[in-house]
């Protein structure tokens, strides 16, 4: 009899506490959901920013290609004399290529990696052609051209800058 009075009482205070109204709690702010849609755009806009600098890349190939054929249609003084001024132009336009990279993050290792995996070889073959090709006119003492001569010097000064 007592137990049971015990669980009487017992049901009693619950029933009572249940009815009491309890002050709510004070409700916090939905940080999670602001901070993923500004994570979100973080890594949108860096996808975005890594995309350019890939396109960037590519571009920059292309130019070296382009600088690879202007070279390997010198063959005498007239064709050494013709190319100076593409010679000229394309080694501003890979100076302003290279300049455009300021302004991008930093790649993460991922990315970086895959970059290279993808874009590194194919510079480094179209460099090792232009380089040939360097070698080739500087053998032939650049068919006398001394402008032409200038123009690849100030080529690997400017890039190195």
């Amino acid at each position: 009899m007592m137990l049971l009075r015990f669980s009487l009482t017992a049901l009693g205070i619950a029933v009572a506490a249940a009815q009491e109204s309890l002050p709510s709690l004070p409700t916090l702010p939905d940080l999670p959901a602001e901070e993923e849609q500004v994570d979100a755009a973080q890594d949108q806009a860096y996808r975005e920013q890594i995309k350019a600098a890939e396109e960037r890349l590519q571009a920059g190939v292309q130019k070296l290609h382009e600088l690879h054929r202007v070279l390997l249609g010198v063959k005498d003084a007239d064709s050494a004399a013709a190319a100076v001024p593409a010679i000229v132009r394309l080694t501003g336009e890979l100076h302003d290529w290279a300049a455009g990279f300021a302004g991008l993050p930093d790649p993460t290792p991922e990315d970086l990696a895959r970059l290279q995996g993808d874009i590194a070889p194919a510079i480094r073959r179209i460099n090792a052609r232009i380089a040939n090709q360097a070698d080739r006119l500087g053998s032939a003492e650049y068919y006398g051209c001394t402008d032409l001569a200038a123009a690849l010097a100030q080529f690997v000064l400017r890039l190195r800058q």
